[in-house]
């Protein structure tokens, strides 16, 4: 439940504030793209092929595709057990949840939290 309303808050973000369609277009093509790459990945493991770089991975989330990637770990059960990989994404996360609201809101947020 908490990694769906993490994964939402942007979008809600960009509703609330009427951003453009287009920034909802990029987070959702990134994120496919993203949930894509995770399955992929899982694949080539199991298979024992080529696989993606880890910091491929991490560029798609940084990008938007961090809801993708929470989806895919949790649909293909990917990448949940390197306590690394998994930090650096939950880094991305807190990123993008402290970045969207300041940069949508600003300094009008900042003042209410004081």
């Amino acid at each position: 439940m908490i990694r769906l309303l993490l994964s939402l808050s942007p979008f809600v973000c960009v509703y609330w504030s009427q951003w453009p369609v287009v920034l909802w277009s990029v987070y959702a093509c990134v994120s496919l793209l993203t949930f894509a790459l995770y399955g992929y990945d899982k694949k080539q493991a199991i298979k024992q092929g080529w696989r993606i770089p880890e910091m491929i991975l991490h560029y798609c989330e940084f990008f938007g595709g961090w809801p993708g990637a929470l989806w895919g770990q949790k649909v293909f059960r990917h990448k949940t057990k390197k306590l690394s990989f998994r930090i650096w994404l939950y880094v991305i996360v807190f990123f993008h949840m402290i970045f969207w609201p300041y940069f949508l809101w600003g300094e009008a947020l900042l003042r209410q939290l004081n």
